[in-house]
């Protein structure tokens, strides 16, 4: 009798070789299931990075362009102030107007003018005079070059903090 557990050696190789095919078959499937859902999630990820880095710059350049506007504003405002300024010149030459107007009243008390519209008028000019120097003592007080200098530090150094707090 003939045994029906034998196999030729082709047959049992090919069997072997189909066995293992199927088994790596099946494995790189698995594997390009695995590479295409990691592909998606990586490219879903990529998506909201670029997104928030696209969302982040449209903020910042908001941000810049408000700060831009107040700036500008800023600049309008010291302008208006320096445009509106009188020059020490012009206030001194108003103070020495007002002086050479008291000395002659004082030659018309010397004449015996009236001497009560006399007093009356040197009052007003002294109370004039003080206005005036009181005016040129806050002129050259306001807008100092220092303060434009620390505002214009103070606003370098928030723009470099924020683009270091951008690309960090």
């Amino acid at each position: 009798m003939e045994d029906d557990t034998r196999v030729s050696l082709k047959e049992y190789f090919n069997k072997q070789l189909k066995s293992i095919r199927g088994y790596f078959d099946t494995r790189i499937a698995g594997l390009e299931k695995v590479t295409t859902a990691v592909e998606s999630r990586l490219q879903q990820y990529f998506d909201l990075k670029i997104q928030a880095l696209n969302y982040s710059f449209e903020d910042y350049k908001t941000y810049m362009e408000k700060k831009l506007r107040e700036m500008n504003e800023f600049r309008g405002a010291l302008n208006d102030v320096i445009r509106f300024q009188s020059s020490t010149k012009d206030l001194e030459g108003a103070v020495k107007t007002l002086e050479a107007e008291n000395k002659h009243l004082l030659e018309l008390i010397g004449k015996k003018a009236d001497a009560e519209s006399v007093n009356i008028k040197i009052l007003a000019n002294d109370e004039a005079i003080r206005q005036l120097e009181k005016y040129r003592a806050g002129m050259e007080g306001k807008a100092s070059q220092t303060s434009v200098l620390i505002a214009l530090a103070f606003s370098l150094v928030g723009i470099v903090l924020t683009l270091i707090n951008m690309f960090r």
